[in-house]
C-alpha cells in the first residue's frame, strides 16, 4: 500500500485526525431517533427519556385499552435510521355490540361498530327524540361498549285547535291530538232570511312540527263572517249565471255585453272576503253600428272592417255592400250601395228598396204588339209613355202576308234587355214545288205552298215510293226530310217449307236488298242461306237466285275397321265435319277427314285402314343371318338380323365386334329402325377395351350414334389403332 505522507510526521497526525472524525460522523448517522408514538400501543419498557437508539435495536410494545394483537407487536431500528413502522397496525380496535334501533326510529352508524367510533339515533317523522341522540364506542370494565342508552322515539303532540266564532271543528270531543292529525272547521247555520257565514280561510288544519320537538298546528283556524257581494248594475250589459239576489263567498258571476259592445275588464267575477267583487266589475262600451238596415229585394255581398277596431260585429270603419237581386236596382245603371259604419257608430246611408230593371219599347215593323196575361202591371209615365220592367211579357203578332222570324214571346230580362232578341216580321216563304219522276202529288187546294202546308207522293203502277210519304214545307223555303222518289223493286223473295227469310212482313225490296233464310230446329238449309235484290237482264228488278230449302240431313255414324273416328259426337247433321285415325299397325288409304253431305253421304268417302308392312331393307356388304326366310315385305313387330362379312364392320359403331349382329324391327308407321352400313376395317377406328368399361345397367339406344356418345362419355380410355 502507497503512503500518503512519506518521511512526513505532520503529515500523519493530520490524517489521523481526519480519519477519527469520519468514524464519528458514521456512528452519529447510524442511529434511530426517539420511539413513534402508535394510537394503539405502548412500549412494554418506558423509554421517555431517550432520544436515540443504534440501528437493529428492538422495542416491544403492548396493545393499548380498547384494542387487541393482531400480529408481532416490536419496531426495529433500520439502516436508514428509520424505524420500521408496520403498513398494517398490529393491533386493532375491538367492536362494539350492534347497537338497537329505538322504536320508530332508527340508528344510523357513520363509520363502523370499532372502539372510538360513533353512532346517532334518529326518530321517524312525526316522533321526537327522548334521550341522547349520539352513543360513543368506549372501555368499559376491560372491554368495550356503548356510553349510552338507546333514547325513546315519542309521537309529537299537539295543543288543542283554537276555537272560532259562530263556527266548531270536527274533533270537538276529542282530548289529545298528535303529529298528523287533521280538523275541518264549519261555519254555523242561519235562520231563513238571514246572511249566512262563510268560511274565511283554509278550512282544514294539521299537527305538524317545526324543530321535530313541539307540535304546532299548520296554520291559524279560519273565520266564520257574514259576506254578501251586491248584484252588480250593468249598463248595455247582463249576468249570465244570476239564479239568485244573495252572492256570498266565493260566487263566481259571468258578465256579457249587449249586441255591438265590448266588455272592458274580466268577463268572470268572484265575491270576496271583503263583500266585494274581485276583479272590479266590468264596463260595456259601444264598439259597432247596428246591423245594417235591410230592405227588400236585397242581399249581402260583401263586408269588410279595420283590424285596428275591437273585433266586434260591425266596428267603427266597417263597410257593408249590398247587392239587388237579379233584376233589381237601387237607380238606373247601379244595383250596388256601400255604407260605412262612422264613429258616432251610425251607418252613413240607409239604402232604399231595390226598383225593377226597366226595358226600352219594342219597335217592330210590319207588326204589332199584344200585351199577354203574364204582362206584368204597365204605367205611363210623362216623358217615357208604357214602361216595361223585370220579367214582364209580350207577345209579337205580324201583319198579313207576313210571317214572324223569331219567338213570339219575349221577356224583359235582368240585365234590361228583351229575350229572346226581338223578333222581325219578314214576307212569307214559298216552297217549290217538288217533281217526282213516275209519281203525283197529293196537296192541299192552296196554290202555293206556304211553311207547315203538307203534301203527299203517290207512285205510278209498277214503282214504289222510297221516303217518307208525306213532306212539310219549311220557314227557310226547304222541304222537310229529303223528298222521296218513285223507284222500281223487287217483290216479295220466295218463300221455303219449314222456314222462313229475315225480312217477313216487308212487301217492297229495294236494289240490293238482302234477306237472309233459315230453317226450323232439327233441320239443314240446302242452298244458298242468303239471296239479294238485282237488276236482270231486261233491267227488271230480280232476285239473285232461287232460295234455298230445308231437309232433314242426318249421315250415318261413320265406322272404319281398324280405326276410329277422332270427333265426339253422336249425331252427324248436314255440314257436320269429322275427322279418323287408324290404329296401331295399320296406315290409312283415303282423305283422314269427311263431311256429311245433301243426300246423307260422307263427301270424301270414308278412309279404310290396312295392316303396316315394311320393305325389305337394302344392306350392302351385310347379309340375313340364321335360318330366317328372306322375302320382300315384313309385317309390324317382324324383325331381320344382319351380320357383315370378313374383313367389314358395322359403320360408325367402333364398338361392335367384327362377329356382332345388327337387328332392325319393322315399327308402327311402316319404316325399320336404323339400317347400319358395313364397311372394311381397315380404316382408322376408335378402339376400346371392353375390360376397362364400368358395368352398367340395361340402356335402350335409339341409334348407332346414341351408342357410341353414351361410350365416349363413359369410357375411361381409348387409343386410336388400325384393325388389319
Amino acid at each position: 500500500m502507497a503512503s500518503l505522507c512519506p518521511g512526513d510526521q505532520n503529515c500523519y497526525v493530520a490524517t489521523l485526525r481526519i480519519l477519527c472524525a469520519a468514524a464519528l460522523v458514521v456512528a452519529v448517522q447510524s442511529a434511530c431517533g426517539p420511539l413513534p408514538r402508535l394510537n394503539y400501543a405502548v412500549p412494554k419498557e418506558d423509554y421517555s427519556n431517550r432520544t436515540s437508539f443504534h440501528v437493529g435495536f428492538k422495542v416491544d410494545f403492548n396493545c393499548r385499552p380498547g384494542y387487541a394483537k393482531r400480529s408481532a407487536s416490536s419496531l426495529y431500528c433500520q439502516r436508514n435510521s428509520e424505524w420500521a413502522v408496520p403498513f398494517y397496525p398490529f393491533c386493532t380496535a375491538k367492536p362494539c355490540p350492534h347497537p338497537a334501533a329505538p322504536d320508530n326510529g332508527q340508528a344510523v352508524v357513520l363509520t363502523d361498530l370499532q372502539f372510538g367510533s360513533t353512532i346517532n339515533f334518529t326518530c321517524e317523522d312525526g316522533y321526537r327524540l327522548i334521550g341522547s341522540s349520539q352513543s360513543r364506542c368506549v372501555i368499559v370494565q376491560g372491554g368495550v361498549n356503548w356510553d349510552r342508552d338507546v333514547p325513546v322515539c315519542q309521537l309529537i303532540p299537539c295543543l288543542p285547535p283554537p276555537t272560532i266564532n259562530h263556527g266548531t271543528h270536527n274533533a270537538m270531543s276529542s282530548e289529545e291530538f298528535s303529529y298528523g292529525t287533521s280538523v275541518t272547521y264549519k261555519c254555523d247555520n242561519v235562520r231563513p232570511g238571514e246572511i249566512p257565514f262563510s268560511l274565511v280561510g283554509e278550512a282544514s288544519i294539521y299537527c305538524t312540527s317545526q324543530d321535530n320537538h313541539n307540535g304546532v298546528w299548520s296554520g291559524p283556524p279560519p273565520e266564520c263572517k257574514a259576506i254578501h257581494c251586491k248584484t252588480p248594475n250593468l249598463d248595455n250589459g247582463r249576468v249570465m249565471n244570476r239564479y239568485t239576489t244573495l252572492h256570498t263567498l266565493k260566487n263566481i258571476l259571468l258578465i256579457e255585453c249587449n249586441k255591438h259592445h265590448t266588455l272592458y275588464g274580466s268577463s268572470t267575477i268572484q265575491c270576496n272576503e271583503n263583500s266585494t267583487w274581485s276583479p272590479p266589475v266590468p264596463v260595456c262600451q259601444r264598439s259597432s253600428c247596428d246591423d245594417p238596415p235591410m230592405t227588400d229585394r236585397i242581399m249581402q255581398h260583401s263586408f269588410s272592417f279595420s283590424s285596428e277596431e275591437p273585433s266586434t260585429e260591425f266596428p267603427l270603419g266597417s263597410v257593408f255592400t249590398y247587392t239587388c237581386w237579379p233584376g233589381y236596382e237601387f237607380r238606373p245603371g247601379e244595383n250596388k250601395l256601400t255604407i260605412t259604419c262612422q264613429r258616432n257608430f251610425q251607418w252613413s246611408e240607409y239604402p232604399s228598396p231595390c226598383q225593377r230593371v226597366s226595358c226600352p219599347t219594342p219597335h217592330i215593323d210590319h207588326g204589332t204588339v199584344v200585351h199577354g196575361p203574364r204582362l206584368r202591371e204597365l204605367y205611363v209615365t210623362r216623358d217615357e209613355g208604357r214602361k216595361y220592367l223585370y220579367e214582364d211579357i209580350t207577345r209579337i203578332q205580324c201583319n198579313p202576308r207576313y210571317v214572324l222570324h223569331g219567338d213570339d214571346l219575349i221577356r224583359c230580362n235582368q240585365s234590361g234587355n228583351w229575350s229572346p232578341a226581338i223578333p222581325q216580321c219578314v214576307p212569307v216563304p214559298v216552297c217549290p214545288s217538288p217533281c217526282i219522276e213516275h209519281g203525283t202529288l197529293l196537296s192541299s187546294p192552296e196554290t202555293e205552298h206556304t211553311p207547315g202546308s203538307t203534301v203527299e207522293v203517290r207512285c205510278n203502277a209498277g214503282y214504289v215510293l222510297n221516303g217518307p210519304k208525306s213532306i212539310e214545307c219549311q220557314p227557310d223555303e226547304t222541304w222537310k226530310s229529303p223528298v222521296p222518289f218513285c223507284d222500281k223493286a223487287c217483290g216479295p223473295p220466295p218463300d221455303i217449307k219449314r222456314g222462313q227469310h229475315s225480312d217477313g212482313t216487308k212487301e217492297d225490296f229495294f236494289y240490293g236488298s238482302e234477306v237472309k233464310y233459315s230453317c226450323a230446329e232439327g233441320l239443314s238449309l240446302i242452298g244458298e242461306s242468303s239471296i239479294y235484290c238485282t237488276l236482270g237482264n231486261d233491267l227488271n228488278m230480280i232476285w239473285s237466285g232461287p232460295a234455298p230449302r230445308c231437309e232433314m240431313v242426318r249421315c250415318p255414324r261413320p265406322v272404319i275397321e281398324n280405326g276410329r273416328m277422332t270427333t265426339s259426337r253422336h249425331v252427324f247433321l248436314y255440314g257436320t265435319t269429322v275427322q279418323f285415325s287408324c290404329s296401331e299397325g295399320y296406315m290409312m288409304d283415303g282423305s283422314r277427314e269427311s263431311q256429311c253431305q245433301e243426300g246423307s253421304i260422307w263427301n270424301p268417302p270414308l278412309p279404310s285402314c290396312r295392316p303396316v308392312q315394311c320393305p325389305k331393307p337394302d344392306l350392302r356388304h351385310g347379309t340375313v343371318t340364321g335360318k330366317q326366310v328372306e322375302k320382300p315385305w315384313y309385317s309390324m313387330n317382324e324383325t331381320i338380323t344382319f351380320s357383315c362379312p370378313e374383313q367389314h364392320r358395322f359403320l360408325a359403331c367402333w364398338h361392335l365386334f367384327t362377329t356382332d349382329t345388327w337387328t332392325i324391327t319393322c315399327s308402327a308407321d311402316g319404316r325399320g329402325t336404323e339400317i347400319p352400313k358395313c364397311t372394311s376395317h381397315n380404316q382408322p377406328l376408335l378402339v376400346f377395351n371392353r375390360s376397362e368399361f364400368e358395368p352398367i345397367q340395361s340402356v335402350h339406344f335409339k341409334s348407332c350414334k346414341d351408342v357410341a356418345v353414351f361410350y365416349l362419355e363413359s369410357a375411361r380410355g381409348c387409343k386410336t389403332q388400325s384393325v388389319s
